[in-house]
This record gives C-alpha cells, structure tokens and sequence, in this order.
C-alpha cells in the first residue's frame, strides 16, 4: 500500500503511518475535489455508509486523494470527512 499512497497518512490533523491499514478488512481509495459538486455530493454518501459500516467494528478505511488546486481547499474539504487522507 505504501508504494500507491506512501509512508504517511493524515487522520484529522495527525499523521499516521501508512502501516496502520493492514488492520481493515478493505481499503477504498477516494479521489475527489471540493470544487467538485458530485464529489461534494458523493461525499455526503460515502460518510454515512462509512460510518454505518464500521459501527460495530472496522471494516473498511477509506483514503482520500484530493484533487484540490490548493492546500487551504483541502483542508476545508478534508475537516469534513472522518477518514484517511494522503497528505496535500
């Protein structure tokens, strides 16, 4: 996993190693942009099933790869979601 997304992920304003994954049963990898609105709009959608999905236990982690022109758009976009980013 870390030759595709690296050695680093963002969690909220932490940063975890890419490791740290091999703990979820499945790994979707999310590309998207704020600029976007199907993205904006899908995003909604994926949050619930995220978060319906691992209620009981982790199932599935999600990475976000943005495809935000700038650092300041990610991070409006990023503080949304409750999973996984490569860092901008």
């Amino acid at each position: 996993m870390q030759e595709i997304v690296g050695n680093n992920l963002r969690h909220g304003a932490q940063t975890i190693d890419t490791e740290e994954l091999k703990s979820s049963k499945f790994i979707a990898i999310y590309f998207a942009a704020h600029w976007a609105p199907p993205c904006r709009l899908f995003t909604k959608t994926l949050k619930d099933f995220y978060e319906n999905t691992n209620k009981e236990s982790k199932q599935v982690e999600v990475v976000f790869v943005s495809l935000d022109g700038n650092k300041d758009a990610f991070e409006n976009n990023f503080k949304e979601m409750p999973w996984l980013a490569v860092p901008y």
